[in-house]
């Protein structure tokens, strides 16, 4: 029946009205067709009627090749023809929705706005997130490099006896954190941070120089530690990206040193603030071989070895080491040692802070999304006689539901747009708010990453907050609703749904308020905690010395004096002091001691008191009582 209908009404209907059995049989009489006019153009060229049969059956080939070929090519056609159908259908809604959406301004920028606040806090946090905690540290394997005793840090001596027995790593290195230097040899004198590392540090980690070589075994011995490498800042800023840089000498805290090559722009190792990289020197004769430099380890797994197996062998070899320092050391020196991932010894200590965050603007975009659904669900009830016109005409419920969910996802759309922005802008504003030190601040960017979950983001939010309104909007009585006009007034509003929806309203900000005022007493709690010293009217300033190899220990005590004096006479100043580690410092080191006449006894800890040089008015500018 539906062969006679005109062809454009065939195309429309022809889903509905062709069946799989139909299809076959006009396959099966286009396969004839052919075969018959083929026979009759081989009669007509002077072939017997069965000869011309055999003949054309021959030339066609195979019947189920055939239709298999039909088949394809049909259900190829079907298929774009779906697409084409389905692409014309999101256009419609997508049009219908945005003469919807111009038509109530008001409506849509309120909307957008309390997207745009939820979906862009989101996108800025999730982006420290990324950098931070998600992507992988830039080495070679890293999932197994490890630290050693993350809490601790040992001398070279002891470093190479634990390299030379530890079995559960591929290779183990040392660095120490990092120190001021002064690097001269150049046209412009500069001040950077510089690290000692071990001459393997760079295989361990898998990572190579982009220029020149990098530190080779037995650079760290004495004699042969002269050499620097400089990070792609560096060499860019103060060289001028000079490739001849590779092999000259340059000063470096008074010290003549060798540039022995420049490290690729992503590597920042121990931190963002190391600039430069020398050897540690091993010195057997030296102090620094067993007390004055400290050396932090990292190492890189053996193949099938276990981070358990790890730590039980360095637990081991530490306390054996221990009997190798020239001085009496604390019975539980070592004691304590633990394995953890590099990446968690990294950023470990601002996961918990920073997914608390994320979590506070989850509830924020959940806020938002309430607040848009409770918009949506009075503006479907202004909107019932439109949606029972529709579905008079014949829109089915499946219909107007994909309508009203194309309007939402528009919004939400746009609030990701705007969202965006202000991820842009609040992402600046964090990486300022950030504290000093955080790990891995360099790489906070909105890139790709963050426009995915943006994206993610706004498509979920889209349905969160307009699929319970398209649903109730598809339950009304249509009869009821045609026979409602302007007249007689609008529509009773639906109770139910937004009476849930302003309870969690409420339930949610009343959340987010108790954790921010639960945040701000904590906050003042903290400012008024007394920390035995005041620092009002405090101004502190860094001024380390060069390593010169010469007089630096002889001029230091005159230099610091005549610094503090200098200081006293300024205007506005009245006195100063100088120390070698401030309260809370990083720059403080434990110091071994006994107190006279009060002997450790067999098998107790001997004191490790952290020491801090200071001059006499120290107390007196920090305000620090003298019990």
């Amino acid at each position: 029946m539906h062969s006679k209908l005109p062809p454009r009404a065939t195309r429309l209907f022809r889903l509905s009205l062709r069946r799989p059995s139909a299809a076959s049989d006009e396959m099966d009489e286009e396969i004839r067709f052919h075969l018959e006019a083929r026979t009759e153009q081989l009669i007509c060229q002077g072939l017997a009627p069965a000869q011309a049969r055999a003949e054309a059956a021959r030339r066609f080939g195979s019947h189920s090749q055939a239709r298999a070929r039909l088949q394809r090519s049909a259900a190829h056609r079907e298929h774009r023809l779906r697409l084409r159908e389905l692409l014309e259908v999101i256009g419609q809604d997508a049009r219908i929705a945005w003469c919807g959406l111009v038509r109530a301004p008001g409506f849509a920028a309120l909307a957008v706005l309390c997207l745009a606040l939820g979906i862009g806090a989101n996108a800025a946090i999730y982006s420290v997130i990324d950098a931070v905690l998600l992507r992988p540290l830039p080495y070679a394997d890293p999932a197994n490099l490890v630290r050693v005793w993350p809490i601790g840090a040992i001398p070279p001596g002891i470093y190479e006896i634990v390299r030379a027995e530890s079995r559960s790593y591929a290779g183990i290195a040392g660095y120490t954190d990092g120190r001021k230097v002064s690097v001269t040899g150049s046209s412009t004198p500069a001040r950077y941070t510089a690290a000692d590392v071990t001459a393997n540090l760079f295989d361990v980690l898998g990572v190579r120089p982009s220029l020149g070589r990098a530190f080779a075994e037995g650079d760290n011995s004495a004699g042969r530690s002269n050499l620097v490498l400089l990070s792609s800042a560096v060499w860019r800023e103060h060289y001028g990206a000079n490739a001849a840089i590779i092999g000259s000498t340059i000063a470096v805290d008074g010290i003549s040193r060798t540039v022995v090559g420049v490290m690729p722009p992503d590597f920042r190792f121990p931190s963002a603030d190391v600039q430069l990289w020398t050897p540690a020197s091993f010195a057997p004769a030296a102090p620094s071989y067993w007390w004055s430099t400290s050396l932090h380890l990292v190492a890189r797994l053996a193949d099938g070895t276990t981070v358990a197996q790890a730590r039980a062998e360095s637990q081991t070899v530490l306390m054996r080491a221990r009997a190798s320092f020239p001085m009496r050391m604390p019975d539980e020196w070592g004691r304590d040692v633990d394995i953890v991932s590099l990446h968690e010894s990294v950023v470990g200590g601002t996961r918990s802070t920073l997914l608390l965050l994320f979590a506070a603007v989850g509830l924020v975009l959940l806020l938002a999304c309430v607040n848009v659904a409770t918009l949506y669900i009075e503006r479907a009830s202004t909107r019932e006689r439109e949606i029972a016109i529709r579905a008079a005409l014949g829109a089915g419920r499946a219909r107007i539901v994909a309508q009203l969910l194309t309007e939402s996802l528009i919004v939400a759309g746009l609030g990701a747009a705007a969202g965006l922005a202000l991820a842009m802008v609040g992402v600046r504003v964090l990486i300022a708010m950030l504290p000093a030190g955080t790990p891995r601040a360099e790489e906070i960017s909105v890139d790709g990453h963050v426009l995915a979950f943006t994206l993610a983001l706004a498509a979920m939010s889209g349905l969160a907050f307009g699929m319970l309104p398209a649903l109730r909007a598809t339950r009304l009585d249509v009869q009821t609703s045609l026979r409602r006009d302007g007249r007689t007034g609008a529509a009773p509003r639906a109770t139910s749904a937004s009476g849930a929806l302003a309870v969690g309203q409420v339930a949610l900000a009343v959340v987010i308020v108790t954790a921010a005022g639960l945040l701000l007493k904590s906050f003042w709690r903290l400012h008024h905690v007394d920390l035995g010293f005041d620092t009002q009217r405090v101004l502190a300033a860094e001024i380390p010395l060069p390593s010169f190899d010469r007089d630096t220990v002889a001029r230091a005590p005159a230099f610091y004096d005549a610094l503090v004096a200098r200081a006293r006479t300024l205007q506005g100043v009245r006195t100063a002091a100088a120390a070698s580690g401030l309260p809370f410092g990083a720059t403080a080191y434990p110091a071994a001691m006994e107190v006279e006449a009060h002997p450790t006894p067999a098998g107790g800890v001997p004191a490790l008191p952290i020491r801090t040089s200071v001059t006499p008015d120290y107390f007196r500018v920090l305000a620090i009582p003298l019990l």
